[in-house]
């Protein structure tokens, strides 16, 4: 339930942020999925494109009976406006993960985990935007995925959102729709999406209702500290560069198919000090570098997270240019 909860917040919240001008002092957390990301940051509107790719490395996933083994995740996704009029926009992405342990691990009910899991997600995206208070989107992704195991399949998913918003002050809005998630676990779960929103103050946003809680402030023009599935402190160095501290949960899932197999689930909990680089190529052209280092906690993994790892180090890295 945690994992389908954070994975909604995540997208979400993007989603709801077409709607209103929320302005922070830095660069918003990337959510879960890249194409969700882009294609719903305020920022990624007409003929704009989107390249990016990372890694992400945890060490030391020891388990109880002293498996040992390393995780990285390394991604890539493009993202582009298809098509768009006065009030119609199509956007599309594409995004391929790898997931790689350094060591083969066999859970406690005898599953024996795949040492690598990759998947290809395409994505597409359309947004009406009236010429009077109301915007509507819809966004379907499709998720390809597999292992290097004979005997453990993947299952095929598709997760949908669709969302309204009205708004008849400029900076509030509220939001209705849905959220339809299959590639959480061995159910698909559908979720209803009602929120308010409101940014109309320079210095504070809240987002209150089901399934979203959020809030962030800035109490001056170079700080910002947010709150809603985790908390975050950036401060602005220069108009160039962010740090910024974070605590909050790391979770992914598979919906594994094969003789005596489960869904196979992580999650965590972690701390975060990360810095964001700006360069700005031309007036339309920017290059972002985001790299952080932390720790993960209270770690599990397993169909049921019943599989205790002990605490380890996390490091990231990731490359966006935006044109």
């Amino acid at each position: 339930m945690k994992i389908i909860l954070k994975r909604i917040i995540g997208r979400i919240a993007l989603l709801m942020a077409c709607f209103v001008p929320i302005i922070l002092t830095a660069p918003p957390v990337r959510a879960e999925s890249p194409f969700m990301d882009a294609a719903t940051n305020p920022s990624f509107m007409r003929d704009v494109h989107v390249l990016s790719a990372g890694e992400n490395r945890i060490d030391n996933a020891v388990v109880g009976d002293g498996q040992k083994s390393g995780m990285s995740y390394d991604y890539g996704f493009v993202a582009s406006n298809i098509w768009n009029n006065e009030h119609n926009q199509i956007l599309g992405g594409v995004q391929y993960g790898r997931r790689t342990f350094d060591q083969q691990l066999v859970l406690p009910d005898s599953m024996v985990m795949p040492e690598r899991l990759d998947n290809v997600s395409a994505g597409l995206m359309y947004k009406h935007i009236t010429s009077g208070d109301w915007a509507l989107s819809q966004a379907v992704s499709y998720t390809r995925s597999w292992t290097n195991s004979p005997s453990i399949d993947v299952k095929d998913t598709v997760d949908l959102v669709g969302l309204a918003a009205i708004s008849h002050k400029p900076g509030e809005a509220w939001v209705f729709g849905y959220f339809f998630d299959q590639s959480t676990d061995t159910k698909n779960h559908f979720y209803p999406v009602i929120e308010y929103v409101n940014a109309a103050h320079d210095r504070w946003t809240i987002t209150v209702g089901y399934p979203v809680l959020s809030a962030s402030f800035s109490p001056h023009p170079d700080w910002a500290l947010a709150g809603g599935g985790g908390i975050s402190v950036s401060y602005k160095v220069t108009e160039q560069n962010f740090v910024h501290l974070s605590s909050g949960g790391d979770a992914w899932a598979y919906r594994l198919e094969g003789p005596n197999t489960k869904s196979v689930a992580y999650k965590a909990q972690n701390a975060v000090l990360g810095w964001t680089y700006l360069y700005f190529i031309d007036h339309r052209t920017v290059a972002v570098l985001n790299a952080n280092l932390g720790w993960e906690f209270d770690r599990k993994l397993g169909s049921d997270n019943t599989v205790s790892l002990d605490n380890a180090a996390v490091m990231g890295l990731n490359l966006s240019l935006s044109f």
